[in-house]
């Protein structure tokens, strides 16, 4: 009986690391702007591109029954032990062109499954914070108007500093990839660059206005620095060419 143990206890081992190291499952949990709760049923696909510090090259995947566990079979679990940057595309919402895209940080989801929460909106205009909570509810506040080509840091602190960007109207329908539209300078009409800079706490759902920019800016790059100032660099700062 003794002779027997180290070959079971040798069995046993093998047998957790085939089940820690499978592919990882996730539950997709998908969030629209309030008053577009259309946009549930006409997403038709969903994709899943994978990146980041230890993959060696894109790993992509997609699903259509968002009530079912979606597996990346090609993702190794050792590969999400270290922060991971996770590419979202949606699919389906007019002449299927993509319409949403957002990027997560995932960590150590080999033993468990986890739950990827996308936002997704009918442009790829940025207008709602919000981060659920355990009960459903979400505390969420809105900037005055979508914002395309601003930034986002997250302070020491934990809150989010939002600066910058063009804001446009709620009817301007943009297709997910602006870089060809405003490299040619085709900005929507009633667009405006922003001065603007905001706060947002999701400890608490507030947003509060920040400092002003000296030049209105969008599409720049933003670096917080150790002594807690931004560096903002590039970007564009007139909508015409006047």
């Amino acid at each position: 009986m003794s002779k027997l143990t180290p070959r079971i206890t040798i069995l046993l081992v093998l047998l957790l690391t085939v089940v820690s190291c499978g592919a990882p499952q996730f539950r997709m949990q998908l969030y629209y702007p309030p008053d577009e709760p259309e946009l549930e049923t006409t997403i038709q696909s969903f994709s899943v591109h994978v990146g980041g510090e230890g993959i060696k090259e894109d790993k992509h995947g997609s699903f259509s029954d968002r009530n079912t566990p979606f597996r990346l079979e090609q993702l190794k679990c050792s590969e999400t032990q270290k922060a991971q940057e996770w590419a979202f595309t949606i699919t389906g919402l007019k002449d299927s062109v993509p319409y949403a895209m957002g990027k997560q940080y995932l960590e150590g989801v080999c033993q468990q499954q986890a739950g990827l929460k996308v936002f997704v909106s009918r442009t790829d205009a940025f207008s709602t914070l919000g981060l659920p909570t355990a009960d459903g509810t979400s505390k969420a506040a809105s900037l005055p108007k979508g914002l395309i080509g601003h930034q986002t840091l997250r302070l020491q602190d934990g809150r989010v500093l939002i600066l910058g960007g063009l804001q446009i109207s709620r009817s301007f329908e943009s297709p997910l990839n602006t870089s060809s539209l405003f490299g040619l300078r085709q900005f929507p009409k009633d667009s405006q660059l922003s001065k603007g800079t905001w706060i947002y706490d999701p400890a608490s759902g507030t947003l509060e206005a920040g400092p002003t920019l000296r030049i209105p800016r969008a599409f720049f790059t933003a670096t917080e620095r150790a002594d807690g100032s931004v560096w903002l660099i590039g970007g564009i700062t007139q909508t015409d060419d006047n």
